[in-house]
């Protein structure tokens, strides 16, 4: 009995571990940060992408749309490390 318990709760958590995929979760920004250079205007939001599973998500083609507006969602561009620009932070490469 105490193996046929042990084999059924070894096949549980695999499943739990690693088939369930959770969801990708996102909170509002409460800060950021515009630069115009240019004729280009840039943002920069600090993001937490929280994954609610065990299984590992990869998130490819991140774009942010308006809600509420009929403007096509805005290409994500991602270069520097910190919210805010700072000398060799790579921003004329990125902009």
């Amino acid at each position: 009995m105490v193996a046929l318990f042990s084999l059924i709760f070894t096949v549980a958590s695999f499943w739990r571990l690693n088939a369930y995929q959770g969801k990708l979760k996102s909170w509002e920004p409460r800060s950021f940060v515009a630069l115009i250079n240019g004729s280009v205007l840039s943002f920069r939001f600090p993001l937490v992408l929280h994954n609610t599973g065990a299984k590992p998500i990869v998130v490819q083609e991140f774009r942010m749309r308006i809600i509420g507006e009929s403007v096509p969602p805005l290409p994500w561009n991602v270069c520097g490390e910190h919210l805010y620009p700072s000398e060799g932070d790579g921003l004329p490469a990125c902009f």
